[in-house]
C-alpha cells in the first residue's frame, strides 16, 4: 500500500518541487524523456534556450527559451483534483473568488472549476453556464475520476465550445479539431490527412499498447541484463579474491625458491670458510711443531753453554751443531696457505633482481565487447585452405583493442549441414584481429557460427560461399592493421596470411593458433589468400561492383563500363543473351549482392528530365532485395523482402516525391521538387548504406550531405542485392549512374540513435 501510494503521489507531483501539478504557475508541462515538470520550475530551468531533467538529467532544446513547446498534461490535473478530493481531504478555494480564500463547495465539470457556494448558485442562475454540471465536494468524495473530466472544446475564435470531432494528421497540425474547422480550414485537397477522433484515438492507443508490449519485453531484457551485471560483479569479486590467493601462493614458492637459494648460499659459505679453516689448522699445527723443535734446540743448546764445563760441552758438540745446523737449514713455509679474504657477490640481485622482478608474472584481462565484435566474411574456392573469417574485438567504446588469448571458437556448416571446426589464428597482440582457417570438401553457401569469452555473436552464423573454381582478383585496397614494410611480399600482405596445405603441419592448441606458427606456415606456402576488391572508408566497406548486363531489362541501355543505366532503348545492336534479362522488372541488380556482416556503401547519381505531363507515375527506384523477388513484378515497393527509395508524382503535394516503401506500405515521403510540369530537372547524388548488425538500410543525400531515411527490421539472414529500375521512357528521361569502391572517398555519418 504504501508503494501504491509513493506512486501515485509521484504520478501527482512535480519532479522537481515536489508540490501538486495546478493552476496557478503548476501545469504539468512533460519533458520528451517523459518526466512531467510544473511551470514555475520549467520557467526557473531553462537556461540558453536549453533544459535540463531535474530526474534524468537529460538536456533538451527549448527556442526562444519558450515553455509551450513542452505540452501540458491536461488529464493530469484532473487526477490530482480527484486524488486531493478523495484521499487527502484536502481544501479548495474557489477559482471565481481569486486572490481571496474563499473556501469551495462545489465543482463545475464543464468550467474544470472549484466554486463557493456564492459563485456556485450564481453559476447555475446564468444563461451560459445554468446547464453546467456542478456536484457538491461531498459527491466528489464518493465520484468516479470521469465526473472530474471536463469535455474540451475548440479555441479557435468564432468556435468557442464546439466539441473535438476529428483530428488532423498533417505533419503542420497534427491536432485535434472541430467540425467547422474541418469544413473551414482543413480541407483534404489543400494535403490535409482529417480523421475521426475516436479512430485516431483507437490507433495511436493501440500503437502505444503495442509500443509498451515492446518496451516493458525490453525492461524484461534490461532487468535481465543488471541481473546478469550484478552477477558479473560479484564474480569479478569472487575472481578477484581468487587471483590473489593465486598471487600470494606463486610469490611464496619464490619466497621459497629464495629462502632455498639462500640456504644454498649460506652451505656454500660454511664449505669454502670450514676449508680454508683445515688448511690453515693444518699449516698452524706443522708450524707450531717445527716452534717445538726450535724452542727445545734453543733450550737445550742455551743450557749446556750455561752449565757444562769444556769437557761436558766438547762431548755433546756433535750432536748440538748438527742439530742447529739442521734447523739452521730446514725451509719453513711462513705464508698463510689460505687467506680470510671472502665475500657475497650480488649477482642477478639489486637492480637486476628489481628489473626481474618487474616482469614477474602478469594480469591477464580482455576488453573485449562481444556485441561490439566485427565479422568479416570472404568467399573461397574448393580443396585448399584458405581464410574465411577475420575477427576483430572491440571494446563497449566501438575502439578497436590489440589483444591475443581472447577464447574464440568456430563451428563451421557445410551446405550438407556437416558440422568442421575452423582454425583460429591469434593475431590479436599484431593486427588485433583474429583469423579463421578453413578446407571445404564440398561447395554452396557455408555458415560458421563464432563463440568469443562463451558468448555466441550471431545466433544466424556469418555466411560465406565456397565454389568450385573461384579465380579472386587482386585487392584494389586492403585494409592494413599495421603500418608495414612493403620491401617483403609478407610484409606487404599483412592480412593474407596463407597456412600450409597440410594441415597436420600445424600446431593447435584448443583450436587457437598463435602468430609465429601461422606466420611460418604462411612464409612456406607462394599461394596467398587475397581479398575481395573494396574501399575501405573509416570502419565501412565500399564494395566495388557495377550494373549485371545479364539481368537489365532487355529493352533499356548500359554504358559500355555497366555503371549508367538509361530508361531507353540502345541505340546499338546488341549481342547479349536476352534468355537471362529481367522480364517484369524495368531495371536491373548489381553484379554482386552486398556483405552479411559489417557496414557497406554505394551512390547513385539521379538524373531526369519530365518530357510530358505526370500523373502518379513512377520516375526512378533504388532498392535492395532478395534476388528470388525481383523480377516478379514491375517494382519491388510491394514486397516484404524488398526496401525501396523510389521517385514519383504525388497528388497529395501535387510535384514529385522521394518515397520509401516496404511491403506495400509507404514509409516516407517528402517533395522532391517545387513542381513537376514538362522541363522539369532533378539531379543529385544519393548514398545507401547497409548496416547488417542494427539491421538498417540507411538512405542519405550525398551531394547537400543530408539524411533522408532509415529503414529498421531489415531482414540481413540472407543475401540482399542492390536493385535499380528507371520508367516511363515516353514521359520522363532518366538516368543512373553507380558510384562504388574506389569512386567512394567519404560517407556521411549517420547518427544511429535518429
Amino acid at each position: 500500500m504504501a508503494n501504491n501510494k509513493q506512486n501515485i503521489e509521484s504520478f501527482l507531483t512535480c519532479v522537481d518541487c515536489q508540490q501538486y501539478f495546478g493552476e496557478k504557475g503548476r501545469s504539468p508541462h512533460v519533458l520528451p524523456c517523459l518526466h512531467t515538470v510544473c511551470s514555475n520550475c520549467l520557467k526557473r530551468r531553462i537556461e540558453n534556450q536549453n533544459v535540463k531533467c531535474p530526474d534524468c538529467n537529460e538536456t533538451f532544446e527549448a527556442r526562444g527559451n519558450d515553455i509551450s513547446a513542452f505540452p501540458i498534461d491536461s488529464g493530469r490535473r484532473h487526477v490530482v483534483d480527484c486524488y486531493r478530493v478523495q484521499k487527502k481531504s484536502a481544501e479548495f478555494y474557489c477559482n471565481q473568488c481569486h486572490p481571496n480564500k474563499v473556501v469551495a463547495a462545489s465543482r463545475c465539470k464543464d468550467c474544470d472549476e472549484f466554486l463557493c457556494k456564492t459563485c456556485s448558485d450564481a453559476h447555475n442562475r446564468t444563461k451560459l453556464t445554468k446547464r453546467h454540471v456542478v456536484l457538491s465536494l461531498d459527491m466528489l468524495k464518493e465520484s468516479p475520476l470521469e465526473d472530474f473530466h471536463n469535455k474540451l472544446t475548440c479555441t479557435v475564435e468564432g468556435h468557442e465550445g464546439q466539441p473535438f470531432s476529428h483530428f488532423c494528421e498533417s505533419r503542420s497540425c497534427n491536432k485535434p479539431i472541430c467540425s467547422l474547422c474541418l469544413v473551414q480550414f482543413h480541407q483534404r485537397d489543400d494535403g490535409h490527412e482529417v480523421k475521426y477522433l475516436n479512430d485516431v484515438y483507437v490507433e495511436k492507443k493501440r500503437i502505444v499498447e503495442n509500443n509498451l508490449l515492446d518496451i516493458r519485453h525490453k525492461k524484461t531484457k534490461v532487468d535481465e541484463a543488471i541481473d546478469l551485471l550484478n552477477d558479473e560483479v560479484q564474480n569479478l569479486y569472487l575472481k578477484e579474491s581468487s587471483i590473489e590467493q593465486d598471487i600470494e601462493q606463486a610469490f611464496t614458492k619464490c619466497y621459497d625458491v629464495l629462502d632455498e637459494r639462500k640456504a644454498v648460499l649460506k652451505q656454500m659459505l660454511s664449505d669454502v670458510s670450514g676449508k680454508k679453516k683445515n688448511d690453515l689448522d693444518l699449516q698452524l699445527d706443522e708450524l707450531s711443531t717445527k716452534k717445538d723443535s726450535i724452542d727445545q734446540a734453543i733450550k737445550f743448546s742455551e743450557d749446556h753453554l750455561a752449565y757444562s764445563n769444556g769437557a761436558e760441552f766438547l762431548i755433546m758438540k756433535d750432536q748440538i751443531i748438527s742439530r742447529t745446523n739442521e734447523l739452521r737449514d730446514q725451509q719453513i713455509d711462513t705464508t698463510p696457505h689460505t687467506t680470510a679474504e671472502m665475500a657475497f657477490e650480488l649477482v642477478n640481485m639489486e637492480e637486476e633482481f628489481r628489473e626481474f622482478g618487474k616482469v614477474m608474472g602478469d594480469i591477464w584481462a580482455t576488453a573485449a565487447y562481444v556485441p561490439k565484435t566485427r565479422v568479416q566474411t570472404f568467399d573461397i574456392s574448393m580443396g585448399r585452405e584458405q581464410v574465411v573469417l577475420i575477427i576483430s574485438p572491440h571494446d563497449s567504446h566501438n575502439r578497436p583493442i590489440n589483444e591475443s588469448g581472447i577464447d574464440i571458437k568456430v563451428d563451421i556448416l557445410d551446405s550438407k549441414g556437416k558440422r568442421y571446426q575452423g582454425i583460429v589464428v591469434d593475431h590479436g597482440k599484431k593486427f588485433g584481429s583474429y583469423k579463421v582457417y578453413f578446407t571445404p570438401v564440398r561447395s554452396g553457401e557455408h555458415r560458421a557460427y563464432v563463440t568469443m569469452l562463451g558468448l555466441t555473436l550471431s545466433k544466424d552464423g556469418f555466411g560465406f560461399m565456397v565454389n568450385e573454381d573461384l579465380t579472386v582478383k587482386k585487392a584494389d585496397l586492403r585494409i592494413n592493421l599495421k603500418s608495414t614494410s612493403t620491401k617483403t611480399a609478407r610484409k606487404s600482405q599483412p592480412l593474407t596470411g596463407k597456412v600450409s596445405d597440410r594441415s597436420t603441419d600445424i600446431r593447435v592448441t584448443s583450436g587457437m593458433m598463435s602468430d609465429t606458427d601461422a606466420d611460418s606456415n604462411a612464409d612456406r606456402n607462394s599461394n596467398i589468400n587475397e581479398f575481395p576488391p573494396y574501399r575501405a572508408v573509416g570502419e565501412i566497406i565500399c564494395p566495388e561492383f557495377s550494373f549485371d548486363l545479364k539481368s537489365t531489362y532487355h529493352q533499356y541501355e548500359l554504358s559500355e563500363d555497366y555503371k549508367t543505366l538509361i530508361n531507353q532503348k540502345s541505340r546499338r545492336p546488341s549481342s547479349r543473351d536476352l534468355s537471362t534479362a529481367f522480364q517484369n522488372y524495368r531495371g536491373t541488380i548489381a553484379t554482386k549482392p552486398l556483405g552479411k556482416t559489417n557496414q557497406h556503401y554505394f551512390e547513385c547519381s539521379v538524373n531526369f528530365f519530365v518530357k510530358r505531363q505526370l500523373r502518379q507515375d513512377l520516375i526512378f527506384e533504388i532498392g535492395i532485395a532478395r534476388k528470388s523477388e525481383v523480377d516478379m513484378n514491375y517494382t519491388l515497393d510491394n514486397h516484404a523482402l524488398a526496401w525501396t527509395f523510389c521517385a514519383r508524382r504525388c497528388n497529395i503535394c501535387r510535384t514529385i516525391c522521394l518515397q520509401c516503401w516496404n511491403n506495400g506500405q509507404r514509409l516516407f515521403h517528402t517533395p522532391a521538387t517545387e513542381n513537376s510540369p514538362p522541363g522539369t530537372t532533378h539531379k543529385t547524388t544519393y548514398g545507401f548504406l547497409l548496416d547488417t548488425r542494427n539491421k538498417q538500410w540507411i538512405v542519405v543525400d550525398a551531394k547537400s550531405r543530408k539524411f533522408i531515411f532509415r529503414f529498421r527490421n531489415v531482414d540481413v539472414s540472407r543475401p540482399l542485392w542492390p536493385t535499380f529500375g528507371v520508367y516511363n521512357p515516353d514521359l520522363v528521361n532518366v538516368t543512373l549512374t553507380l558510384r562504388s569502391g574506389r569512386e567512394i572517398t567519404t560517407v556521411l555519418e549517420v547518427p544511429f540513435d535518429l
